[in-house]
Order: structure tokens, then C-alpha cells, then sequence
């Protein structure tokens, strides 16, 4: 038997009720690990490069504060009862799955013994 593998991506329409469905054979886009995966469609997508781009920020926090928290060893847990934000709403910070306040973000800061510093930085031309 031959299994084919494709990726299926779904997009809302202008008119917001209509689906806009694009099949991606595995040769289009699949490489041999996640990464190689992602950077192909990256290249290959104009939307999906502007829709991972707009994920930049979220994605960045989310990378920052694991890495703080795991120099700090501290579990999601621990920095929980350090701030007294829920464990749950850390693990969503995390994930991707919050929108966290700056006074959130101070108070995770914070308990992490470290200053929060939020800047702007000129976007770079894409080739």
C-alpha cells in the first residue's frame, strides 16, 4: 500500500464564512525534520511567511521566558507561587496561548530576580 502524506492548510476568507483550503503534496514542502519542514514553506509562502512573522513576537516571549525560567530552575509551578499567577495562565504564556499585560511580564520578571525591557527595533527587508 502506498501512503501519501500532504499537509492541509485552511485559511477564513475575506468574507469570513467562506474556507480556503490549499493541499500541499509531501515533496512540496516536507523535509527530513520539523525545521527543514518549516523553512521550506517559509521560502515557498508568501502568506504562511506572513503569518509566522506575525506570530514572531508571541513565539519570541514564549522562547524567553522558558529559558529564564529554566536558568533560574524554576518549574512553572515555582515561578507560580512566586508571582502568585496561576500555573495554568504561565503554561498558556508559554505555549503561545496568552496575551500577557506588561504589569504580567513585570511581575514574572521580577520573580525571576530580573528587569523587563520591552523595545522597538527596525523591521529588516526580506530578499
Amino acid at each position: 500500500t502506498f501512503l501519501r502524506l500532504a499537509v492541509y492548510t485552511i485559511s477564513q476568507t475575506e468574507s469570513k464564512d467562506l474556507f480556503d483550503v490549499k493541499y500541499y503534496e509531501k515533496s512540496d514542502y516536507y523535509g527530513k525534520n520539523f525545521r527543514e519542514t518549516l523553512n521550506r514553506q517559509l521560502e515557498n509562502d508568501a502568506e504562511f511567511r506572513k503569518e509566522y512573522d506575525a506570530l514572531s513576537p508571541e513565539y519570541e516571549l514564549a522562547k524567553m521566558l522558558i529559558a529564564c525560567r529554566n536558568t533560574g530552575n524554576l518549574t512553572q509551578k515555582q515561578l507560580s507561587k512566586l508571582t502568585g499567577i496561576d500555573q495554568a495562565d504561565i503554561s498558556k504564556i508559554e505555549n503561545g496561548n496568552a496575551n500577557p499585560s506588561i504589569k504580567t511580564l513585570t511581575r514574572i520578571a521580577s520573580a525571576m530576580n530580573m528587569n523587563l525591557k520591552i523595545e522597538f527595533v527596525p523591521k529588516t527587508q526580506n530578499a
